[in-house]
């Protein structure tokens, strides 16, 4: 009887320390899965942050061309405007100047 008992022990002691050591194996395959997503997740935030920063980069270069695309538009129609004043007048003036040449005949 007493060695059924030391038996059982025995028995008992090594399936808890295979359960132990399968369960510290379980921990460290999971520990090493636990670092792989760590590092997944980590490059995807590294690539979210590197896209945010490219998406601000083409906002202000965008914004800094349409600025002056948009300036040059105020100069150009600023310039139409001279032109057509500058036509007018010189419509106007050719006008007169026809007008007194005909009164002298």
């Amino acid at each position: 009887m007493q060695h059924r008992i030391q038996l059982a022990r025995l028995w008992a002691t090594e399936k808890s320390s295979r359960t132990h050591a399968s369960g510290t194996a379980q921990h460290g395959r999971r520990g090493g899965k636990r670092r792989a997503l760590n590092r997944v997740l980590l490059s995807h935030e590294l690539t979210l942050v590197f896209l945010l920063v490219i998406t601000v980069t083409a906002a202000g270069i965008w914004g800094y061309l349409w600025q002056r695309a948009s300036r040059e538009s105020a100069r150009l129609n600023e310039l139409t405007y001279t032109l057509q004043q500058t036509r007018s007048d010189l419509y106007r003036q050719i006008k007169d100047v026809t007008q007194a040449r005909l009164a002298e005949d």
